[in-house]
């Protein structure tokens, strides 16, 4: 066998083994957890469409050091979160497909309790506030971002069902300098250079010819 032979029979190798590639790229981008989104705040508050809307624009003043006006977008009731794929103690709520730059969380565990240390009551957080930075059509945070829903972060195990509703918000997104994003290869990607390095191979064929 010639040497153009041998570079004929790489190429045609590289082609088929970049298509049994393919399913295993997309086995790994399903394993690929959504970025947790940033937490801004948390407030115990009494629910309601002004009072979160003014508590979410005091945050994200405070993150873009002015003032900022932001304009409700969605509210659900009845949220359902699903745990974050390939995560631990993650859950995310999907949008799609509107993009809201911020969103809150609000529980069903507000109200007061009493501080076991001192016996005095104190209030309960109910409402987390958080910038939208990953994959922009899902809410993505953290059994801890959230007190693990107790409000006092004791609580060993998340009880999804106290999620009493969410509120997506439009707005100005400040660019993301902290943020880490894991870069999958599309398998188009590796079609077209496989598809190059064979037409490499049969020009360079077709010359030695």
């Amino acid at each position: 066998m010639n040497n153009n032979n041998k570079f004929f029979s790489a190429m045609l190798a590289a082609v088929v083994s970049a298509a049994f590639l393919i399913p295993a790229v997309h086995a790994f981008e399903i394993l690929v957890p959504y970025t947790v989104d940033t937490k801004l705040g948390e407030a115990s508050i009494v629910s309601g469409d002004a009072t979160e809307l003014a508590k979410m624009e005091y945050f994200v003043s405070q993150l873009l050091g002015s003032a900022t006006t932001l304009v409700q977008d969605l509210k659900d009731d009845t949220p359902t979160a699903v745990a974050n794929p390939g995560a631990t103690g993650e859950w995310y709520i999907d949008v799609a497909p509107a993009t809201p730059g911020y969103f809150l969380l609000k529980f069903g565990t507000g109200g007061t309790d009493t501080d076991s240390s001192t016996g005095k009551p104190i209030e309960i957080v109910d409402h987390y506030f958080f910038q939208n930075i990953g994959e922009l059509d899902k809410l993505v945070f953290s059994n801890a971002q959230v007190n693990f829903l107790t409000g006092n972060g004791v609580e060993p195990s998340l009880n999804i069902g106290r999620l009493s509703h969410y509120v997506t918000y439009d707005g100005v997104i400040p660019p993301c300098t902290n943020c880490d994003f894991v870069t999958v290869p599309e398998p188009t990607t590796l079609l077209l250079m496989s598809a190059g390095l064979f037409g490499f191979g049969l020009a360079r064929r077709r010359k030695s010819a």
